[in-house]
């Protein structure tokens, strides 16, 4: 009985972290199209997103996105950073490529 009881507790574990962190990905992509479309790249497509440091904008959680469109007469990638604070969403393109990526913690 105790052996089910845990079982079936892990299982409601997986299946909460599972369905918390698709729509978290999906706000982090739906909040960066928004800010594709206002800097006029609505024709980019988004390549990857990672996980930076929160802490660099006091935010709760901050990613960092990159694309397929370039900037600056093709000099720099298109790339933004997303993060929130509480339920407010937040969308930055990152003006001096993967040099401000790193300083947002990102991965490459």
């Amino acid at each position: 009985m105790k052996k089910s009881l845990l079982l079936l507790s892990l299982l409601i574990i997986l299946v909460t972290a599972c369905s918390t962190g698709g729509s978290g990905n999906a706000t982090v992509e739906s909040t960066a199209m928004e800010q594709m479309a206002a800097d006029g790249f609505s024709d980019a497509t988004i390549t990857s997103t990672v996980k930076g440091d929160p802490g660099v904008r006091g935010a709760d959680e901050l990613y960092c996105v990159a694309t397929d469109a370039t900037t600056q007469s093709g000099e720099l990638p298109y790339l933004l950073v997303v993060w929130h604070t509480g339920d407010t969403w937040q969308a930055a393109q990152l003006l001096d490529g993967y040099y401000e990526w790193d300083l947002q913690g990102c991965p490459r």
